[in-house]
């Protein structure tokens, strides 16, 4: 018996897609509803595994009874613990797969809108909320998951090849909405240096860290900032010693503590001075995840200042998939902005792209009489001074003038010429892209230079047949949304592996994404009936299954890659590319 019915997702969903359907976007409370379904239905099953855990750990702690005879029951205690522990992993398997299957859709759903250029930015706000709360759900899930392997000895590791600067992006994305609840600030201090780096790491597992540390320092964090650092601090060969750290300004951990909280359901005393309790499992993850990746979780805390959490990890360098931004010239960048609203990320970000950057914490007036290429202005000096700022704006090329936002800030904006905007927390990837846009790298001016050759000797990209292959209706709906998003694909879909066989015999299909588990017929079932039949395109696996369960399909060699659910937008466009790509060289031989 399944522990959530899927139609609460499937309707919930339903309305939430049908809510921006038209051009003009209103309230729909069905959809909303659905949605708080979806998220007391989790939260509650997320309850039941971290209650059955918690039980766990106490009959583990209590001393075994004696037995009543000698001999084989002597072992009846710890039988007994092995079997709740194995019970608990059905459970596990069940949960991770009834709760990723409609998070994968409301994920995907929302990211595929947040795209949406003719929706109001209003709804785009609660649409990215929307999509930062699964998220923040997915990590509880992931959170419990982890708890549970780790107990049962059964957790492994699966190293992928991993895109640093997206992976920590990623998880800070999660962490938004907190953070504004809160009034925090949240900065990232990326290495300049890393904007380009892939390592091989188990991207899983090293997300599952940050997200914990992050989350940990969010709810002990009343006013100031929380820090995310990723550093190089060395580079062997193809190594590099990476250096991983998040600090904040809360209640900070009394030094006879500090080894306590490490541990399972270990928490201190600060933890109750009128703040709710946690788990205790957090912390004590992220000290098992960190030593199985190779480091060591250090810990520095000052009671009532500050904590930081740090480790360092020694990874593999890959080969670069692009390039980091190049400034045409020596463009004069100039940034006001108020001190703890990344002002720094992003002088460093910008000096190390080429860029002579002039900071200012306030409105002087000689900027009034300076030329600057590109202007930065935080909001929070836009109040009372907005009359300043569009003397300013007619000082700068039309789109040069951006204003550095908070999600929250509602400041009206009105009668500013031509801006655009950065949001915080300011990610770099976010800042590449605001310079690019605003015509000062040489990767744009590369791009208007291509655009401008004729194109009639060149071969263009071959449409690609796609097979989808799931059993719900509303991943269906996702997967060919995606492809849609992404362009040239025609899209064929199956409901189970025996439809999939089906279709496969019909006519040439270049790639096909598919699901594990299905009626009739499971993916990988499928899959292996496809190979066994001469199939040798691309077969992409796409489970909601927890990772681990599917090292039997990456090692029967069925499936040219696995993505595990929700899968991204980038991550389906990563692998229509390389089909494409397969397809231009056989067609061009």
């Amino acid at each position: 018996m399944s522990i959530m019915n899927k139609t609460i997702f499937l309707a919930g969903l339903s309305g939430v897609s049908s809510a921006w359907a038209g051009t003009a976007v209103s309230e729909n409370t069905t959809a909303l509803a659905g949605l708080v379904v979806v998220l007391v239905l989790s939260s509650f099953s997320l309850g039941y595994l971290w209650a059955n855990r918690r039980r766990t750990a106490i009959q583990a702690s209590q001393p075994a009874r004696p037995p009543e005879e000698s001999g084989s029951g002597a072992s009846e205690p710890q039988n007994s613990l092995d079997e709740v522990k194995r019970e608990q992993l059905k459970v596990v398997a069940t949960l991770s797969h009834e709760l990723r299957t409609p998070l994968h859709a409301i994920l995907g759903l929302s990211e595929l809108l947040l795209t949406d250029e003719t929706i109001p930015k209003p709804a785009l706000r609660h649409l990215d909320k929307i999509n930062s709360a699964a998220r923040g759900l997915l990590d509880s899930l992931n959170k419990a998951i982890e708890a549970a392997r780790s107990d049962s000895g059964t957790l492994q590791l699966t190293p992928e090849e991993t895109d640093l600067l997206a992976a920590i992006e990623d998880t800070l994305r999660t962490f938004i909405v907190a953070i504004e609840g809160k009034g925090l600030h949240l900065s990232l201090k990326f290495d300049p240096r890393l904007f380009t780096t892939r390592v091989l790491v188990d991207r899983v597992h090293l997300q599952q860290v940050l997200n914990n540390l992050i989350g940990n320092a969010i709810k002990f964090t009343d006013q100031g900032t929380i820090s995310v650092w990723v550093a190089c601090r060395r580079r062997t060969g193809d190594t590099l010693d990476l250096y991983f750290a998040v600090s904040d300004t809360g209640v900070g951990i009394p030094v006879d503590s500090l080894e306590a909280v490490l541990k399972p359901f270990g928490q201190v005393s600060t933890a109750q001075k009128g703040r709710p309790l946690g788990a205790g499992l957090g912390l004590s993850i992220c000290n098992d995840l960190v030593t199985k990746l190779g480091g060591q979780l250090d810990l520095v805390s000052v009671e009532g200042e500050v904590s930081r959490f740090s480790f360092t990890l020694s990874l593999k360098e890959l080969p670069a998939q692009r390039t980091k931004p190049k400034m045409l010239g020596t463009p004069k960048v100039t940034l006001i902005s108020p001190a703890n609203t990344g002002s720094e990320v992003m002088k460093t970000l910008l000096s190390d792209w080429g860029a002579t950057v002039f900071y200012h914490s306030d409105l002087e007036t000689e900027l009034f009489s300076t030329h600057t290429d590109l202007l930065i202005i935080d909001e929070s000096l836009v109040e009372g001074n907005l009359g300043a700022i569009k003397r300013l704006a007619l000082q700068v090329t039309p789109g040069r003038l951006v204003i550095l936002r908070a999600e929250e800030y509602t400041i009206d904006l009105k009668g500013v010429p031509d801006y655009n905007e950065l949001f915080k927390p300011i990610l770099p990837s976010q800042l590449a892209a605001l310079v690019e846009s605003s015509g000062l790298t040489s990767r744009l001016q590369a791009r208007l230079e291509v655009a401008a050759k004729p194109v009639t000797d060149e071969r263009p990209d071959v449409e690609l047949t796609v097979l989808a292959v799931d059993d719900s209706p509303t991943n269906l709906l996702l997967l060919k949304a995606q492809l849609n998003k992404i362009g040239g694909t025609r899209v064929i879909t199956a409901k189970n592996g025996a439809e999939a066989l089906e279709k496969a015999e019909e006519g040439r299909i270049d790639l096909i994404l598919m699901d594990f588990n299905m009626p009739v017929m499971d993916g990988v079932t499928a899959a292996s009936h496809l190979r066994e039949q001469g199939f040798s395109r691309p077969i992409i696996g796409l489970t909601a299954l927890d990772n681990r369960a599917t090292e039997v399909a990456e090692n029967s060699h069925l499936f040219d890659k696995i993505l595990n659910k929700p899968a991204g937008l980038d991550e389906i466009m990563r692998v229509i590319g390389s089909a494409r790509d397969l397809m231009n060289m056989e067609t061009a031989n």
